[in-house]
């Protein structure tokens, strides 16, 4: 059973948090809050105000603490990244200035697993950095964010992999260096064994934008939610192209590839898979990573 306990080095660094977003960062919503500043790395406010904070943040040993040491993190569990939150979420530039915003943190976790080295140089280390923001784009207008309901598809076309599809709810797109879309690529297995991730460097030739919609506080086409097609959130993904370098391995064509120790999988920056049961296909990259690791 997970202990919530809170050790007292640990309830020091919560006061320092506590005071430092209601002191520095909270005041920096009144200002320029918006989710056009928020997620626009180059904006100036970032420059001007927010790099700074990071540099505290980083001093005090807080930057990035769901990630592990070797990226810059603490490696901190589920329960002090909770207690955490718990003060970060109070402040729409926290996480930013904590380098823990979504959807950014999580796209990290996928592209240090997964990806590359070339993908991890071009879009990770700046990730981290908090020079550059990305985009998930899961949600399908059928099903929401069921991958057993997705229509979305991959496929094979010589040296490319050509997605077709609706996307919605992808939060931040138009500002992201980069989006991660989850598409079907083995309609007749199970979700868990036939999806993948692909990352879509932004500017990708048949990236659609049907329309856009406000949310929360924006007005109707304020521009800054999601894109919509009529009265639903969609991000068409036609004949969206990525090229590969490389040939792309499957499960079946990679089983000589296993590694020495169980539970580690492998991974050679074509192919990638987990034993971990009830997992689901990943795949990350200009080239895709065929794999298997975490649940939809």
């Amino acid at each position: 059973m997970a202990s919530f306990d809170i050790d007292p080095g640990f309830a020091k660094q919560l006061e320092w948090i506590r005071a430092f977003v209601a002191e520095e960062v909270e005041p920096l919503d009144l200002a320029f809050g918006g989710e056009e500043v928020i997620y626009d790395k180059t904006h100036p406010v970032h420059d001007a105000f927010i790099r700074p904070l990071q540099e505290r943040v980083r001093a005090e040993g807080l930057w990035s603490s769901h990630l592990t040491p070797e990226l810059g993190g603490q490696g901190y569990g589920q329960v002090h990244l909770a207690y955490m939150n718990e003060i970060l979420g109070r402040s729409a530039f926290a996480p930013s200035v904590f380098g823990c915003q979504a959807p950014d943190s999580g796209n990290a976790e996928i592209l240090a697993h997964y990806g590359t080295d070339e993908q991890k140089k071009r879009f990770l280390a700046p990730l981290l950095e908090g020079r550059i923001s990305s985009c998930y784009s899961m949600t399908e207008p059928q099903g929401g964010a069921d991958p057993s309901l997705f229509t979305t598809s991959a496929r094979r076309d010589g040296d490319e992999w050509v997605i077709e599809g609706e996307k919605w709810f992808s939060s931040s797109f138009e500002r992201a260096a980069f989006i991660i879309v989850m598409a079907v690529t083995d309609p007749d297995v199970s979700v868990y064994q036939g999806t993948s991730m692909f990352l879509i460097p932004a500017g990708t030739p048949g990236l659609e934008i049907i329309r856009h919609t406000g949310m929360g506080y924006d007005r109707e086409g304020a521009g800054k939610g999601p894109p919509l097609n009529n009265t639903r959130g969609i991000i068409w993904v036609r004949g969206v192209v990525l090229r590969g370098s490389r040939r792309v391995l499957r499960d079946s064509d990679a089983a000589s590839r296993r590694a020495p120790e169980a539970g580690n999988g492998w991974c050679d920056g074509r192919s990638t898979r987990s034993r971990r049961t009830g997992s689901c296909g990943r795949g990350v990259g200009d080239e895709h990573v065929d794999g298997q690791q975490g649940g939809a």
